[in-house]
């Protein structure tokens, strides 16, 4: 029995070629840094990591090493760029074209006119100019998408905000100057809001800055002046001469300051203006007040002013 075994253990053994085997064995790398591309055989780095003995990977100090540096870097080494040196405008060409391509949200564009401005109205040829200069200023100096956003938002918040203290900036400057107008005029101060606007009227007719015939109006005049309403305080020295202006066109017999005598009719104010002007005498307190009673101490100015009107109102009259 144990002859039969032995037998047959001899004869199902396969036979053995010595030639295959050493062709197997010259194939076979003995090291594990063989079967590494020729690059990375001849890699400095990696030749940190050779067994001294063996000229072979030591696989422990290699993986530790890897370990270490992905914990340092917070990520896997092949997920770290190397940033380009400064002056190198190639490299950072190519640094943002591939962080645009991965990262767009956090990375400048790929080209200048690529920056989105929603909500921008680019109608107006200045707005547009700077726009255009704005995108070309920030693609120079790598802004993102992301940052353009925020500062956009930024930009519109503080416009808003600066045109909220324009306008309020503007009234309490209109309040001192109305303040300052009704000292400097004193009695005449409503007077002269309604005569202002009427003689301007007639000096932008007579300049030919618009034609009663074809249906305009001296509405475009005044709102370009501003000389309406409470605008008119915004320019109280204009305000202050108009007032001189309407006083000399209201005298229809002398200049004022002067002994020199004018034509009547001359320059006069119109029935017209003066009844306009003697409805806002009628219609202030401060005109009718001293005019109704005697004893007060512009009781003759006021009186004065309203017998003008009245003269004014029928000049064939002669008052």
């Amino acid at each position: 029995m144990d002859q039969i075994s032995q037998e047959a253990v001899t004869t199902e053994a396969p036979e053995t070629n010595p030639i295959d085997q050493t062709s197997t064995a010259s194939q076979t790398p003995s090291r594990m840094i063989d079967t590494l591309p020729e690059a990375l055989r001849n890699s400095e780095t990696l030749a940190k990591y050779l067994n001294k003995d063996t000229q072979d990977l030591n696989l422990e100090a290699l993986v530790n090493a890897h370990t270490h540096a992905t914990g340092l870097l917070g990520v896997p080494a092949d997920q770290v760029m190397r940033l380009p040196k400064d002056g190198d405008a190639e490299g950072w060409a190519k640094f943002n074209e591939r962080i645009a391509d991965q990262f767009y949200a956090n990375a400048r564009p790929a080209a200048a006119d690529a920056y989105e401005f929603n909500g921008v109205d680019l109608s107006n040829p200045i707005d547009k100019a700077f726009i255009e200069d704005f995108r070309g200023t920030a693609f120079e100096n790598g802004v993102s998408q992301k940052q353009m956003d925020g500062f956009m938002k930024w930009f519109g918040e503080a416009n808003e905000r600066i045109n909220a203290q324009i306008i309020e900036q503007t009234k309490t400057e209109r309040a001192a100057n109305q303040a300052a107008l009704d000292q400097a005029w004193g009695e005449k101060a409503q007077v002269y809001k309604t005569e202002i606007p009427n003689v301007v009227a007639k000096l932008a007719e007579k300049a030919g800055l618009f034609d009663p015939q074809n249906g305009e109006t001296a509405e475009k005049v005044l709102q370009a002046l501003n000389i309406e309403g409470d605008a008119m305080a915004d320019n109280p020295t204009l305000m202050r001469l108009l007032a001189v202006v309407a006083d000399m066109t209201a005298e229809p017999e002398v200049l004022p300051g002067t002994a020199r005598t004018i034509p009547s009719g001359q320059g006069a104010m119109t029935p017209a203006q003066a009844k306009e002007a003697l409805d806002a005498f009628m219609a202030n307190k401060d005109k009718t007040e001293p005019f109704y009673n005697p004893a007060h101490q512009g009781h003759a100015v006021a009186k004065a002013e309203w017998q003008r009107l009245i003269n004014a109102m029928h000049p064939s009259s002669g008052g």
